[in-house]
């Protein structure tokens, strides 16, 4: 069974967005996003950091 995909939320957005501004990789970023917003359980991996941060900063761009 396929598991649905849980959204960012808007807290995650943020926290990830400034580490990625402090120069932290994808992984160490969901690292954080995990033990922070989902108790250490393994929701967020590098390849969904990867593409939130990327399609907001497509957004940014647009704007």
């Amino acid at each position: 069974m396929r598991k649905l995909p849980i959204r960012f939320s808007d807290e995650e957005k943020k926290l990830s967005d400034e580490l990625h501004a402090k120069g932290a990789g994808v992984t160490e970023i969901a690292k954080e996003l995990n033990t922070r917003f989902h108790n250490g359980i393994p929701v967020r991996n590098a390849a969904s950091v990867h593409n939130s941060i990327k399609s907001r900063k497509k957004d940014w761009q647009v704007q």
